[in-house]
């Protein structure tokens, strides 16, 4: 584990769930989940400035400790100036954060009369946290220097609060029409406070004694600075739904919701959103009897519209700062702090809508001692919320978000359960398979495209939003290996003869001229990755002898790529992965890596399919073994049931990538997954637990 007790974590939980009925009519209960955790995090999936892309980077030839007992600093001026030694860093880092949680509901349910039953259910998400961070003096290098240690410390809240209140009806008519009718209203409220605050210039040796490393310690009055945020968000909702079947074998449902958000303005704030499905449960009919080995078989269909509101809240008005500075008049020196937009508004704004079509089938064997669930759909989504991007001119300084465009998701899913007993022995083993494609099917603007994630070393764009293509594709050069000798430089030209790689050396990567204009430039960047799976693939084993039992989870992904982004060839005297021992030289020509050296005229650093790769892999999820204690020694105790269990996640991974984990997905925008920015990888974690069941 990276950073050691600075990266330390430590949760600890407590779960009591309860239920009462009285007389069979009215039933109350609770949920209840107590949660605190202390979490020193240490910062990563940063392609520069973390501790892991530091110890990624840094060159090896730069001891650990200076002769003078200081930590080493590279000769790099490069490096010295976008990475420092990782243990210094570390070093640096102090404070820590703290949070507690107190997550559960309460609901009273009746039945007012035969087959109307009303409920009302009352749930919380109470969070309280704070946080300290300090920054010593230190002075390394004049490329990294603190002259004067400062501290931060803050803390806030959230509070949310849902109310749900539902009425259900169910009705049979002549013993084969069976209606089930629900009505309901809920109301989310959630509010978010925090407050911080920082300053400098802490006394004395404060730095090494956390008890003075607090805003109050400060000397500095003048660099004393406090800022906070107050959010507030509302959904309220009214929904019905009507369901109905024929004799247990032709089924019908309906629902329709109407949600109002306050992330969305007056004009835009409410969605209406229906669905309707229909079932066939073919076994139940008389003339299925004679299919002896099918024991169920149900086709059905649906057809529904969902809606999204996951924006930051206010986002249809404009945001206001006081953290701008302007200079008036002939004074150019002089700079006055004022207030101006920040966040331009955006009274538009509205729901993003995903329509889906489904067709399924389910089927049962033998006594569904097999069971088979299968299905082919179609999502499409429309008016996409995303940030837009704006002109620098307009002087905002963030982006506003808008509905950008439209995806669609289409694929298959298939999952096949197996359940069988040998003597004592229960087996039951599961696989799942998703195959899907998404596309995009617009994007707002004339340019028909939104650019991802930037490239720091470049500012370059390496994903995009594109019609046509996968939603986060990867952009870049095309590349045909490594050019071995001046003979295969000298037979890359275009059609007037001209060389397309005049700077290029032997050892160098070979670049194409994708769109054939004789010229390699900007103008040739193309997709050249897709970071979404084409195949999940998913088994779980289950087995069960006298009480003992043993779960496996193993989880693939196959067909999608990952882009490199924590590789840096282009900083000299930088570390690289051990693979690279392998690159072009004229001793060992290499036919998959370039040479390395501390010039680039070739630009072989430049965004391309070089630095992308195939992601597959094969996870051993989750193992968990446990044994349920024997009935006859817990009924004393009025326990139900009694379980205690060793568990481990991560056990193991089959992966031909070269990064530390290619389950990396993304880190919470879209055109950002696939992209490895120097992921801290998933835990291994073994751990044990005791689940009593009153």
């Amino acid at each position: 584990m990276i950073g050691g007790e600075k990266s330390n974590y430590e949760r600890y939980a407590l779960r009591y769930n309860s239920s009462k009925s009285v007389k069979g009519i009215l039933t109350v209960g609770q949920n209840l989940y107590l949660n605190r955790t202390d979490n020193n995090n240490i910062g990563t999936n940063n392609a520069f400035g973390g501790v892991q892309s530091d110890a990624f980077a840094y060159d090896p030839i730069t001891p650990v400790y200076s002769d003078e007992g200081q930590y080493g600093f590279a000769q790099s001026p490069w490096v010295q100036k976008e990475y420092i030694n990782p243990l210094s860093r570390l070093w640096l880092m102090s404070g820590d954060g703290k949070s507690d949680q107190i997550l559960g509901n309460i609901y009273l349910e009746a039945e007012v009369i035969e087959g109307l039953r009303i409920k009302t259910d009352i749930g919380f998400d109470l969070n309280w946290w704070d946080y300290r961070n300090f920054t010593p003096t230190y002075e390394f290098h004049p490329a990294a220097s603190n002259l004067t240690n400062d501290v931060g410390q803050g803390s806030g809240n959230f509070q949310g609060i849902q109310w749900e209140n539902t009425a259900n009806y169910t009705k049979t008519v002549n013993e084969k029409h069976n209606f089930d009718f629900l009505v309901g209203s809920s109301y989310r409220a959630n509010e978010y406070r925090q407050v911080g605050g920082s300053t400098s210039n802490i006394p004395g040796d404060s730095q090494f004694n956390p008890n003075f490393q607090y805003i109050d310690a400060g000397q500095d009055t003048l660099d004393l600075t406090f800022g906070g945020a107050s959010v507030d968000y509302a959904l309220i909702s009214t929904f019905s739904r009507l369901l109905y079947n024929f004799d247990e074998k032709y089924l019908f449902s309906a629902t329709l919701r109407r949600d109002g958000s306050s992330n969305f303005g007056e004009n835009n704030r409410f969605g209406l959103f229906p669905s309707v499905s229909a079932g066939w449960v073919a076994s139940n009919d008389g003339f299925m009897e004679v299919f002896e080995d099918i024991s169920f078989l149900k086709i059905r269909a649906s057809w529904g519209v969902n809606g999204s509101d996951r924006i930051a809240p206010l986002s249809y008005v404009s945001r206001v700062e006081n953290a701008f500075s302007y200079s008036f008049g002939s004074d150019e020196q002089t700079l006055n702090t004022g207030s101006a937009m920040a966040t331009p508004a955006n009274p538009d704004v509205k729901w993003e809508e995903s329509e889906q079509i489904d067709l399924g089938i389910e089927l049962g064997l033998f006594n569904d001692k097999v069971s088979i669930e299968a299905d082919v759909y179609r999502k499409t989504t429309r008016d996409l919320l995303m940030t837009q991007l704006i002109p620098g001119y307009i002087g905002a300084t963030n982006n506003p978000t808008s509905n950008l465009g439209e995806i669609r998701n289409q694929g298959i899913e298939l999952a096949i359960t197996y359940r069988t007993a040998i003597r004592d022995l229960n087996i039951t083993t599961q696989v799942n398979y998703t195959h899907f494609t998404n596309e995009v099917i617009n994007v707002a603007g004339e340019s028909g495209f939104l650019n991802g994630w930037s490239w720091p070393v470049r500012n370059t764009p390496i994903s995009r939003m594109s019609e046509g293509y996968a939603v986060g594709h990867f952009i870049g050069y095309e590349t045909d290996g490594i050019f071995q000798n001046e003979g295969e430089i000298f037979s890359h030209f275009n059609d007037d003869g001209e060389l397309l790689q005049p700077d290029a050396e032997p050892g160098d990567i070979k670049f194409l001229d994708s769109n054939g204009d004789g010229i390699i430039n900007s103008d040739d960047i193309t997709d050249i990755g897709n970071p979404w799976p084409k195949h999940i693939i998913g088994l779980s084993t289950n087995l069960e002898y006298k009480g003992f039992y043993l779960n496996a989870i193993f989880n693939a992904q196959i067909g999608h790529d990952i882009y490199r982004t924590y590789e840096r060839s282009d900083v000299t005297f930088s570390n690289y992965q051990s693979f690279w021992m392998d690159r072009w030289t004229p001793e060992a020509p290499s036919a998959e890596l370039p040479r390395l050296t501390s010039i680039d005229p070739n630009n072989n650093q430049r965004p391309s399919d070089f630095y992308v790769e195939k992601g597959n892999f094969l996870r051993l999820r989750n193992l968990q073994v446990g044994w349920s204690l024997p009935k006859r020694w817990i009924e004393k105790a009025k326990m139900q049931e009694v379980k205690v269990y060793i568990t481990t996640n991560n056990l193991f991974t089959i992966t031909n990538y070269r990064g530390f984990d290619p389950d990396i997905g993304t880190s919470g925008w879209i055109l950002d997954t696939g992209i490895d920015k120097g992921f801290y990888p998933n835990n291994r974690s073994i751990g044990a637990g005791i689940n009593v069941t009153l």
